[in-house]
């Protein structure tokens, strides 16, 4: 498998100080991984993602085994770790997950919404609703 991960390094003012170039490097396409080209691809505009926990160490659950699109987002040193699965284009498919995920035991899951690639607050929804209606889900 190749399971690759991007890494960013931020100055004390959440500017960006460090990002690798990752298209500079040799790798054949036969070795590069399809899914982070998807990836690369959806996280602009709004998409939904399922959140199934938010731990200060490392999550432990057999929906990581599950899924392969889980990836994990820390918003802060000082927060918790974020686990997510997806990354759905419509409200409806990433709900979906969601309830099915809700099913199992010990699993929290809930639908979050992301504007190139930031975390969308209640305040955005309001903001970004005139172009993005499915946002009005997460009002609640």
């Amino acid at each position: 498998y190749n399971r690759r991960i991007d890494i960013e390094i931020f100055d004390w003012q959440g500017n960006v100080y460090l990002a690798p170039d990752t298209e500079s490097f040799p790798v054949p396409q036969y070795a590069r991984a399809r899914e982070y080209s998807l990836f690369a691809g959806i996280r602009e505009e709004v998409y939904f993602s399922v959140k199934i926990a938010s731990v200060e160490r490392m999550y432990k659950n057999a929906v990581l085994r599950i899924y392969q699109d889980v990836y994990v987002r820390k918003e802060n040193m000082k927060l918790s770790n974020d686990y997510y699965i997806g990354i759905y284009t419509d409200f409806a498919s990433a709900n979906t997950l969601a309830q099915k995920l809700n099913t199992q035991p010990r699993v929290n899951a809930e639908v979050v919404a992301f504007y190139n690639g930031n975390k969308i607050n209640k305040v955005d929804i309001n903001r970004l609703e005139i172009n993005y209606p499915e946002l009005s889900h997460l009002k609640e």
